[in-house]
């Protein structure tokens, strides 16, 4: 698909990434062991995501209707684990980057980049990053181009 797009677009193409960053950074969040500062905030980010569903499918949003009765009978069955590939979660979890206290201090903001600077966590998202970016822009075609848009062939085994 993404071929496709770039050749259509005879490469002139800008390609909004920052979502699959964030959903990356909270994978890496979830990695981490049960009981950890790294993991109870994913399941606290995880928590504050389906209360936002909650509200958007009372307000009618089908979308938040299905995705939500998805994640609920999981929640019914033994052995339910709270994870970053939940359906609602990839599609709604963009809010908690602005989620606010009536105070106005945002919720998460803090924590999120104090965790992101400690050195197990920093690794562990930089091998994401790399690899989802690097995929990219392979699909792209950009891989070894001659556009100012590129990532060398030398770096590709990182």
């Amino acid at each position: 698909v993404y071929q496709a797009v770039s050749r259509a677009c005879r490469g002139r193409l800008k390609l909004k990434m920052s979502t699959i960053y964030q959903l990356k950074y909270f994978e890496t969040l979830a990695e981490f062991p049960e009981g950890s500062e790294e993991r109870r905030l994913f399941e606290e980010i995880w928590d504050y995501t389906l209360e936002y569903v909650k509200r958007r499918a009372s307000e009618g949003d089908e979308v938040a209707k299905r995705q939500l009765e998805e994640v609920l009978k999981r929640m019914d069955k033994p052995g339910f684990v709270k994870k970053p590939d939940d359906d609602f979660f990839r599609y709604y979890s963009f809010i908690v980057v602005n989620a606010k206290k009536p105070s106005g201090e945002r919720i998460f903001k803090e924590r999120l980049y104090r965790l992101a600077s400690k050195k197990e966590v920093r690794e562990r998202y930089r091998r994401k990053v790399f690899e989802v970016t690097r995929m990219v822009a392979e699909a792209l075609g950009l891989l070894g181009s001659r556009s100012g848009y590129l990532v060398s062939r030398s770096t590709r085994n990182r």
